[in-house]
């Protein structure tokens, strides 16, 4: 039996499923469960007065943060609104903030 394995081509075979198997393993489902996991504790550590973009593009900064939601204030008129905290996609860097407040000017 093991002498057929090793005359036939299905070593070769078995072997490329295994090297793909692993490429996707490494190139693809690795880098994304990092991703996923650096988001997680970007949203566990989000604090109040923090300048943020949701994932529709809506730029605020927090007022108030709960166990599954926050308030962002939109604007300076107190415009506010509740979110869910899976919504926020990124913290709002300082460069940005600079970048558009010469733009308003």
């Amino acid at each position: 039996m093991f002498e057929q394995l090793f005359q036939s081509d299905t070593l070769i075979k078995l072997l490329f499923v295994f090297t793909g198997l692993f490429i996707v393993q490494f190139f693809m489902i690795r880098p994304r469960r990092k991703a996923d996991q650096d988001q997680d504790d970007f949203l566990k550590n989000l604090k109040m007065g923090m300048q943020v973009v949701t994932i529709g593009g809506i730029h605020g900064k927090i007022k108030k943060v709960g166990e599954e939601h926050l308030v962002l204030e939109l604007d300076a008129r107190g415009g506010s609104c509740t979110i869910d905290k899976n919504a926020i996609s990124k913290e709002r860097s300082a460069e940005a903030t600079k970048t558009s407040a010469k733009a308003s000017k």
